[in-house]
């Protein structure tokens, strides 16, 4: 794997190399807030750097940004990357500093990755002709006339705060190469990859994702309802909405939200708490044509991850189903805001009438590293101290992987630390762990060719 590490960093850097380099702050950040109200899109090969930390906010226009309908699809519910790299052979080098979200922005925009290896976060469904493409995602007819997958990328040097989903997502990567990086307060994912090939996660620490979000399901079924054309509401409902949404805009820590009048808005906040999204520090999947290729993932700290028990009633997947629906003539009274435990039930019950899956209770799923659907990928060198989640690592539908000197301490598993599902010939050696870690240390179903050497139990009396 060093050798490969080696390989790849080389040749990205003797092709970057030969521009120079460039400093994101003096284009697109404001240096005194250290926010910046629109993506970033890195077009040209070179080398990139942070000159501060990078805070993506909301744009000037607050109202128009969450209200007004957008007659291209492809900007209907927002922005929904921070910084977009389109171009091969590409280093980004945070040089130490951090890019996160505003607590207020985090709120208002609820599909958000900080860093998009493609130029839109979906793949293509089809190719309809040379130059044309229809993308997949929650919302109907995105028609790109270029698709571009990341390739001979590298990340590295600096750290991921506060996101709705993941720090870096990215599909169909090749060759690319994250190192000496940290994340917390991610929603979702510190890294998502969608059926890659040939790249490299190393000396990575990911630290306390997120437990739930601060907004209740139906403050943002209402707010996209109206931005997605699907109802228009009425005047006084979208004087209600903008009011609250203004107060949100004053916000500047998470906590702050819960701080808000309960009286009046405790039906748009999340004030139980509870979680409402499977949550996994790296998640390696082929869900798209394709398989995950050779995924080498090296020396990784996880800590601090807490599996949320509380179950919540949430609109199923990322608005997927709200998008498809037709627009809607629903009754006024429903989409009135109000403080009363009845009108919310009433909104539910309404909006569950044109939709079962708008509403309905899930059981969220925490895990450390997920890899599902790959080939040859090997995971070494991996420490989970203090963590309560289903796994710490699981293989699913996966061939030929390798699974090399994993430590886990304090780790309270669900189902087990390793989870083995429907995967061949699956190598692991050198596993250490404390007698928490170890009652439940592998959960194995239909896996096949499953060869597992050197356990040792650290604290074994």
């Amino acid at each position: 794997m060093e050798d490969l590490s080696k390989e790849i960093k080389s040749k990205i850097e003797e092709e970057a190399e030969r521009f120079k380099p460039v400093y994101l702050y003096s284009q697109f950040i404001n240096p005194k807030t250290e926010t910046v109200c629109q993506s970033i899109h890195i077009h040209s090969p070179g080398i990139y750097l942070l000159g501060n930390h990078i805070k993506f906010d909301v744009p000037p226009d607050m109202e128009a940004y969450l209200f007004r309908y957008r007659s291209n699809p492809e900007e209907a519910i927002g922005q929904l990357a921070g910084i977009y790299i389109e171009s091969d052979y590409v280093i980004l080098d945070l040089n130490g500093f951090s890019i996160s979200m505003t607590p207020r922005f985090f709120a208002m925009q609820r599909y958000f990755n900080l860093i998009a290896l493609n130029n839109y976060p979906f793949p293509p469904k089809r190719q309809l002709s040379t130059n044309q493409y229809e993308m997949s995602g929650p919302i109907n007819n995105v028609i790109l006339d270029s698709f571009y997958a990341g390739k001979y990328v590298i990340i590295r040097n600096g750290s991921f705060g506060l996101c709705s989903n993941a720090a870096i997502h990215g599909c169909s990567c090749e060759h690319v190469h994250f190192e000496n990086l940290s994340f917390e307060e991610f929603e979702r994912s510190a890294i998502y990859l969608n059926a890659p090939r040939y790249s490299i996660i190393e000396q990575v620490y990911i630290n306390r994702p997120l437990e739930y979000n601060p907004l209740s399901g139906l403050t943002n079924i209402l707010c996209n309802f109206y931005r997605l054309n699907k109802v228009d509401l009425p005047e006084e409902t979208k004087t209600k909405l903008e009011t609250f949404f203004n107060k949100i805009y004053q916000v500047n820590d998470i906590d702050e939200f819960f701080k808000l009048d309960k009286e009046i808005y405790s039906s748009y906040i999340n004030l139980s708490q509870t979680g409402n999204n499977n949550v996994y520090g790296i998640h390696i999947e082929s869900v798209m044509p394709g398989v995950a290729w050779k995924i080498y993932i090296y020396d990784v700290l996880l800590q601090g991850i807490k599996k949320n028990y509380k179950y919540s009633e949430i609109y199923h997947e990322d608005m997927s189903c709200l998008c498809n629906l037709p627009k809607q003539n629903l009754k006024k009274e429903y989409l009135e805001f109000d403080e009363t435990e009845e009108l919310f039930g009433a909104c539910r019950a309404e909006l569950s009438r044109i939709d079962p899956n708008l509403f309905r209770t899930l059981k969220t799923e925490v895990g450390g590293i997920m890899i599902h659907g790959g080939y040859k990928c090997c995971i070494k060198k991996i420490s989970f101290i203090n963590n309560i989640t289903d796994f710490a690592v699981r293989i699913l539908e996966s061939r030929a992987s390798r699974i090399n000197n994993i430590k886990s301490e304090k780790g309270y598993y669900d189902v087990a630390m390793l989870d083995l599902m429907k995967t061949e010939q699956c190598n692991i050696k050198y596993i250490s762990l404390d007698s928490v870690s170890a009652k439940k240390m592998i959960h194995n179903i239909d896996s096949l060719g499953i060869s597992i050497n050197e356990i040792q139990i650290l604290d074994k009396k």
